[in-house]
């Protein structure tokens, strides 16, 4: 049998995985979260994600799309069952989906070992598979209803022993963006140390 390192980042797309539709033509007002119909799925698969970075797994989101017409999903529709802040990091933009990954990588210092990415575009899967081959990429069915069965039954999803700092992990990534974000403010590195209140102890 083949033996993964455990999954540390899933990496996903949105319009048509986390929610249906395009929200760049139906807006975030028209994308399918409804559980009785179209949404139903994305419904599901939002649970199993949450379940995996409640289990300590880091989740992150790379859409060909705009942020701010991207990130209303998330601020309006309270059917969405992730919210803006469960990802440590959003690469939503028109860049090929493999650089957007490279970049994800390289800002949470992680290497492809142990990263996942789900996309419901054969296109998109095998532009990340020719580019990144170490990144784990699962032919998804193109039946969404199955979606979570077959990852929960596949190999692809491995979670090691949970520990109590894997638990925190996305919150420790989250001060740690910040404050890469808040260096950037700062054309004098001393300022921006002098902006974090540090204090050194005896």
């Amino acid at each position: 049998s083949l033996v993964r390192r455990p999954t540390r980042l899933v990496v996903m797309d949105l319009d048509d995985t986390l929610w249906h539709g395009v929200v760049g033509d139906v807006g975030s007002d028209g994308v399918g979260l409804d559980r009785d119909s179209s949404g139903h799925a994305h419904i599901m698969l939002q649970h199993y994600l949450l379940s995996l970075k409640n289990a300590g797994v880091l989740l992150a989101t790379c859409s060909k799309n705009s942020l701010d017409t991207a990130k209303k999903v998330f601020d309006t529709r309270r059917e969405m069952i992730l919210k803006y802040d469960d990802f440590v990091t959003h690469e939503i933009n028109w860049n090929p989906k493999s650089q957007n990954i490279i970049k994800i990588l390289s800002d949470l210092n992680l290497t492809a070992t142990g990263t996942l990415f789900l996309d419901d575009s054969k296109f998109e899967r095998e532009e990340v598979r020719n580019s990144l081959p170490e990144i784990t990429v699962p032919e998804l069915p193109e039946d969404p209803e199955c979606w979570c069965e077959f990852l929960s039954k596949s190999s692809y999803l491995t979670i090691g022993r949970i520990s109590t700092e894997d638990l925190s992990k996305s919150s420790m990534y989250h001060a740690e963006m910040r404050r890469k974000e808040d260096a950037v403010k700062y054309s004098d590195y001393n300022a921006f140390l002098r902006s974090l209140d540090l204090l050194v102890m005896p």
